[in-house]
């Protein structure tokens, strides 16, 4: 398969919900101080809220939200699903390096990219050709979990949200 966009990929009314939900001023995120890895000067962070995690559902807003994504996907198993919140300011001048989500997993699993906002993007390697797929509101970026990929900044919105989904 390697890569494939799909806009427009929820139901409008299930992807209003969910915006609704991640984009709101008491939306619980947390704070993780790197962006790549230590050091590394794009390393000012991002906000993320995890949905599940470690076999586990780690939010009451699992079933109602995720759970059909991951029905829509085929996914067998989850590994990890979190929507994560890029800020304008905390992407340093340098970019982000490329990688995988899992490495120790190869090409056993799929990353999805659900987009919330029109602003930033995806920028993936296949076959040594570099590829950038815009970020689009409802747009789905699903790709082999070996693909290599990095963050492309937001540079017209001070926010940039999305879905991050590995799975099986």
């Amino acid at each position: 398969m390697a890569y494939k966009i799909t806009d427009n990929y929820l139901k409008q009314e299930h992807y209003q919900n969910l915006k609704t939900l991640i984009t709101d001023n008491d939306f619980p995120w947390r704070r993780r101080w790197n962006m790549y890895k230590d050091g590394h000067p794009s390393n000012k962070g991002f906000f993320t809220f995890c949905f599940y995690n470690l076999h586990t559902p780690q939010s009451k807003y699992f079933e109602p939200y995720i759970l059909p994504i991951l029905n829509s996907l085929g996914a067998t198993t989850a590994i990890q699903v979190r929507a994560n919140m890029v800020l304008k300011e905390f992407f340093g001048k340098s970019s982000i390096p490329f990688h995988v989500d899992y490495k120790n997993l190869g090409n056993k699993y799929k990353t999805a990219i659900l987009n919330f906002t029109n602003d930033g993007g995806t920028i993936i390697k296949v076959n040594k050709k570099i590829i950038t797929v815009e970020s689009k509101e409802n747009r789905l970026l699903l790709m082999d979990g070996n693909i290599n990929h990095t963050t492309k900044k937001n540079n017209k919105l001070d926010l940039r949200y999305l879905l991050n989904i590995n799975f099986i």
